[in-house]
C-alpha cells in the first residue's frame, strides 16, 4: 500500500516538477506564476478521487439504501 502511494503522489506531482524543470532549464522565471494554478487544478481533482473512492466504501450506517423508481407505463397505449 505505501509503495502504490508513493508511486501515485509522484504521479499526482509531476505537473509541479515539470513546472520547476521548464523553469530550471529555460530560465524562463515568470512560468513560476502558473503554480499557483496547477495547485489550484491538483486540489479539485484531489477532492473528486477522494469523493469517489470514499463513496465505494462500504459503511451500512451511511449508505442510503437503492431505490429503483421503475417507469410507469399504460396497458392501452397506441400500437
Amino acid at each position: 500500500m505505501l509503495g502504490v502511494s508513493a508511486y501515485t503522489s509522484v504521479g499526482n506531482f509531476a505537473p509541479f516538477f515539470e513546472i520547476g524543470a521548464a523553469v530550471r532549464l529555460d530560465r524562463t522565471p515568470r512560468k513560476i506564476l502558473l503554480m499557483p494554478l496547477n495547485i489550484f487544478g491538483f486540489l479539485v481533482s484531489l477532492i473528486s478521487v477522494t469523493q469517489a473512492t470514499v463513496s465505494q466504501i462500504p459503511v451500512p450506517y451511511f449508505r442510503r439504501a437503492f431505490v429503483w423508481h421503475k417507469t410507469e407505463r399504460t396497458a392501452d397505449r397506441a400500437q
